[in-house]
């Protein structure tokens, strides 16, 4: 995406806020403001829960305590009870637990939330392609959002859902994938495929159980692409 965007990341430093931003002015001036917000939080460390005072990177503060009201979370109540026993608002006896057992609570809250967090993106999954399943056949408006070897990876842009278009689907030329510029290069056509381009897709399969999408390319940056052709067979010399 940074390529893409024409950014490069040095790997040796730290990454800090003002960076950041400037990446997301970089795809706003692209018309990707949401998907690169979106790429962005997806390649975050996931927040987990600590008694050490570690501060937070998105807020740039050196000390931060995360806390959420009306209560909704165990984490919530326990915050809430260190405050009372640090104050003493009551007159009851609100003992603070010791840090080595906030760290273990920390740790055990933290896994059931990455759990929770798993269930929920399957579940959401699956409903969609229980959805789409009607829709085979029909064509959505997307964005790429990964490429690979194997590949390409659309985000629908109405429902939000992600899937693949195999490089079989793509056409009877051959594309190459170039890891140093994340680009799928057509052999005949020189066809760039990149992350952050616009596409029409058609939707092949939906499978319920898994979740999972595929689909062909329709139309890439408004252009349409005419994978119908086949290549010749070579005949074989008697």
């Amino acid at each position: 995406l940074s390529k893409s965007l024409g950014f490069s990341i040095d790997t040796t430093k730290e990454l800090n806020s003002k960076f950041l931003n400037a990446f997301l002015k970089a795809g706003e001036r692209k018309g990707l403001t949401e998907f690169v917000s979106t790429t962005i939080l997806r390649a975050m460390s996931q927040a987990h829960y600590s008694s050490k005072k570690n501060g937070h990177f998105g807020l740039n503060l050196k000390s931060y305590t995360h806390f959420t009201s009306p209560i909704r979370r165990y984490s919530d109540l326990l915050v809430h009870r260190a405050l009372i026993a640090i104050h003493g608002w009551d007159n009851y006896s609100c003992k603070l637990p010791h840090e080595v057992d906030l760290q273990r609570i920390g740790e055990h809250l933290s896994k059931m939330e990455r759990r929770s967090m798993i269930a929920e993106r399957e579940t959401k999954e699956r409903f969609l392609a229980s959805f789409l399943k009607k829709h085979i056949g029909s064509t959505f408006a997307g964005i790429i959002s990964g490429i690979s070897r194997g590949g390409i990876f659309v985000r629908l842009s109405n429902t939000g859902g992600e899937g693949l278009i195999p490089l079989s689907y793509l056409s009877s030329e051959r594309f190459t994938f170039n890891k140093k510029s994340d680009k799928l290069i057509g052999k005949i056509s020189k066809l760039q495929i990149e992350i952050g381009k616009k596409v029409v897709v058609k939707l092949k399969e939906a499978n319920q159980i898994s979740g999972g999408l595929i689909f062909c390319l329709v139309e890439y940056e408004g252009s349409f692409i005419d994978f119908k052709h086949k290549r010749k067979k070579r005949s074989r010399r008697k």
